[in-house]
């Protein structure tokens, strides 16, 4: 068997008798790497796009390294000599490599740097040159890693520290023998960083987008210590392989839990080069299997960000093995490994219920886990997933701007009746909660501390005129603890000094006190805006058992403002998110021959105390029933609960029933001409209990609609009661409507009995055949028969 070409992804891993040929893979990255040269040879416009190399310093290196590997693979010298070129030209584009470089620039850049060397064209001027920007690199990144700040952050294997830890080591390799640079000690912290993630078996895949950039990363790091094979053995990493491979829907269609995946027609190469590799160190067809079905959706177009998470596809021979796949379980509860333990999968991921594995088939995802910085945290107990009919009819509202509590297909619980849902609204009075367990630790158990400032991480946005601030305050058991009343602008320090043209009033508008501050907030782009606190507050030590809440109110003027609040939280949010806090106790899903049940009991839902039990019955017409039963604590007595459920659009409402416009025509994998599919979503209403609709418009939202346009708002459709001290049964069915069907129709059939013990009975008619379908929920089970 001939090896892989390239050491950077498993290091020439010994495949026994498997057979295997050549580049299946390689006219993929053909197209771009043509598409690079044939820019080149155009004049350089004035102001490039990204996809032209001349565009920045990142565009430049990355398709160097794609055209430079490209022309290795194909045995095209031509290109080879357009990627040298191309990486000589980098300098001159002044590219950052010590305080403020990015990873997107500095790992190609030291990938290639590593390539060069190995087959001896780093030499003379040229290696010149590389030596001065590595040495300002590998300075700066000992610099800020020697005393163990790597691995002090809470989730540190994140992908960024991943890439910034693959490019110092490449350097430290090709600089070996350069005096005057720390390359023993990168080589030494490289294991360090290897170690600790080969004994825990896992990867913070949440803070890597959620796409497996991280552990192609990390991947890329073992082959440049030598230590590749070290994963054949780890039961750890084949689980978190194993995620993977089970994450698509039946449609290969990828869940947007994270930050990637918003495109649904893209081609996720990303996974497919996962599956490859996971094929090869487990020897196990199933991966290999799951890498043909995602190539399905090749449509010949491949995104350039997926492209370069790729590039090793080019130089793996395609695996091939006489057994046949295993079937993964079509419903699951799925686990992998916590921080700071054992290396043994324990904490629930993701639950998975599917009626079947085939386009057409339905599926529902909840991401239980949900950590990490682009992990959506307050959506654990959300639906955030629903594909039926080969269409995906939630798909996430996006990362960016929408991951507040109440912007998921949650149980909410609200202080006031009429704040349901409680989404922020500009022009009057809203309240921000962060819980106190965000701020940074204090040295105590259940203590901890404020920082010297308020800081607010911006973005561009022109038409938010301005912000009003007023009463931050502490509140618990100990009560109300004013902080900052805002009564004068001092405490903008910073901004009064730095930034003349800022628009900085005190205003009689407020909520307390005398005065509140008003800021003109469409001066800033990018830039961490702070606030000082009152000197008597500054690190202050605080006690969650006496305040358990942050609070402070604001009234905005033009759209949510969409900035995080870092610094002071150790876990940051964003501007009028609210939380959603929980643990989950337990989790089990059960397999009804083409129906699907599942189960998640979730404790100190919302508050201390109180108690969510999730059960969930999808069928195989594609409809879903969600019953949730919720305990109060006696604390929380007398507030409102209820059931949400977010549309991308509203057409049609009832009292009870909300229905929205199709998505669209999604692309069918298998060719199959479907039908389009649209949510309708109608909710128990007994006595006492109220449903609605809310249109929200946030500050920034990442969901696509089919063509590449975003929504700019979403409806939340909700039902809403009173709590008592007694348990709170809710329950709503969701259909995937056909485009002929009668949504008021399907609603006025739809009939739920609930009893006491939580037991629901559910009645429908099938959308499309008008079959009758009756299903009784419980905590155990669910039995559902057709007529």
């Amino acid at each position: 068997m001939k090896q892989w070409i390239l050491p950077v992804l498993c290091a020439a891993l010994s495949l026994g008798a498997i057979e295997s040929s050549k580049h299946d893979y390689l006219p993929l990255f053909a197209k771009r790497a043509r598409m690079t040269a044939e820019t080149l040879r155009k004049p350089q416009p004035k102001r490039p796009n990204r996809a032209d190399p001349r565009f920045n310093a990142t565009s430049m290196i990355t398709q160097a390294e794609l055209c430079y590997r490209y022309g290795k693979a194909a045995e095209k010298p031509e290109f080879v000599k357009l990627g040298v070129e191309m990486y000589d030209r980098f300098p001159a584009m002044k590219p950052v490599t010590g305080r403020g470089s990015d990873f997107h620039l500095t790992r190609p850049w030291a990938l290639l740097t590593w390539r060069l060397d190995r087959d001896g064209l780093l030499t003379g001027e040229r290696r010149a040159r590389t030596l001065e920007l590595a040495r300002a690199y590998l300075n700066h990144y000992y610099g800020r890693n020697k005393d163990g700040r790597l691995f002090a952050e809470e989730l540190w294997d994140h992908n960024i520290h991943q890439a910034e830890m693959v490019a110092a080591d490449a350097l430290a390799i090709v600089f070996a023998t350069e005096k005057g640079l720390p390359v023993r000690e990168i080589r030494e912290l490289a294991k360090e960083f290897a170690d600790r993630i080969l004994a825990n078996g896992d990867l913070n895949e949440n803070a890597t987008n959620y796409a497996p950039l991280g552990t192609a990363f990390f991947l890329e790091l073992l082959a440049l210590e030598g230590r590749t094979q070290e994963l054949r053995k780890n039961a750890g990493f084949r689980n978190q392989f194993s995620r993977w491979r089970d994450f698509a829907g039946p449609a290969v269609i990828f869940p947007e839990i994270g930050d990637s995946y918003f495109k649904h027609e893209l081609l996720p190469l990303d996974v497919v080069l996962m599956m490859e590799a996971g094929a090869r160190l487990f020897d196990d067809p199933s991966f290999a299997a799951e890498a043909r079905r995602i190539m399905q959706r090749d449509n010949g177009k491949p995104d350039d960000d997926l492209i370069f998470r790729a590039l090793p596809l080019m130089e793996l021979d395609t695996y091939h093995s006489a057994a046949k796949p295993a079937a993964p379980a079509l419903s699951q509860v799925q686990y992998r490994a916590g921080y700071g333990g054992n290396g043994r999968p324990t904490v629930p991921d993701k639950l998975i219920l599917r009626t079947g594995s085939q386009p057409g088939d339905a599926m529902i995802m909840l991401d239980l886990y949900a950590r990490g910085s682009h992990a959506h945290e307050f959506h654990r107990p959300s639906i955030a997933y629903f594909e039926a009919g080969g269409t995906a009819l939630f798909h996430n509202l996006g990362r960016r701007g929408t991951t507040s509590g109440n912007h998921a297909n949650v149980v909410w619980l609200e202080e006031a009746f009429d704040r349901f849902p409680g989404h922020p609204k500009p022009g009057v009075w809203n309240t921000m909660t962060i819980p106190v367990n965000r701020l940074q630790p204090a040295e105590r158990a259940g203590e901890y501390r404020l920082t010297n400032r308020l800081d607010f991480r911006t973005f561009r946005q022109p038409t938010l005129k301005s912000i009003t601030f007023d009463n931050l305050r502490l509140e618990g058991t100990g009560g109300t603890l004013l902080i900052d009343g805002f009564e004068s602008p001092g405490l903008w320090t910073r901004y009064t000094r730095n930034l003349p043209k800022i628009s900085i009033e005190t205003v009689d508008d407020r909520t307390e006190g005398v005065h509140a501050q008003r800021v003109g907030w469409n001066i800033f782009n990018g830039q961490v805006v702070n606030r000082d606190l009152p000197p008597e507050f500054r690190n202050r030590t605080v006690k969650e058992k006496e305040y358990d809440l942050v609070r402070f109110d604001y009234k905005y003027d033009g759209p949510l403002p969409y900035c995080n609040l870092r610094g002071w939280c150790r876990r940051w949010m964003d501007f009028g998110n609210a939380a959603l806090e929980c643990e989950v106790d337990s989790a089990e899903v059960r397999q009804l021959g083409s129906d699907a049940w599942g189960r998640v009991v979730f404790r100190d839902y919302m508050g201390p105390g109180n108690r969510l039990e999730r059960r969930m019955l999808l069928t195989e017409e594609g409809v879903l029933a969600v019953v949730d039963r919720f305990t109060p604590a006696p604390r929380f007595a007398g507030r409102t609960v209820g059931q949400l459920w977010q549309l991308y659009t509203k057409a049609e409402q009832g009292d009870d029933w909300f229905a929205a416009e199709s998505d669209g025509r999604f692309p069918q994998v298998d060719g199959v001409d479907r039908p389009e599919r649209r949510t309708l979503v109608k909710f128990y209403r007994p006595i006492g209990t109220e449903c609605g609709v809310e249109e929200f418009t946030p500050g920034y939202m990442h969901a696509y609609k089919i063509g590449g346009k975003r929504y700019n708002s979403f409806f939340t459709a909700y039902s809403r009661r009173k709590t008592t001290s007694a348990p709170v049964t809710m329950a709503q069915l969701v259909f995937p409507l056909l485009p002929e069907d009668d949504p008021a129709r399907t609603a006025r059939a739809a009939r739920f009995d609930a009893a006491a013990d939580g037991t629901v009975k559910v009645e429908f008619e099938t959308p499309g055949s008008g079959r009758k379908v009756q299903a009784t929920i419980t905590g155990r089970g669910a039995e559902v028969k057709r007529r």
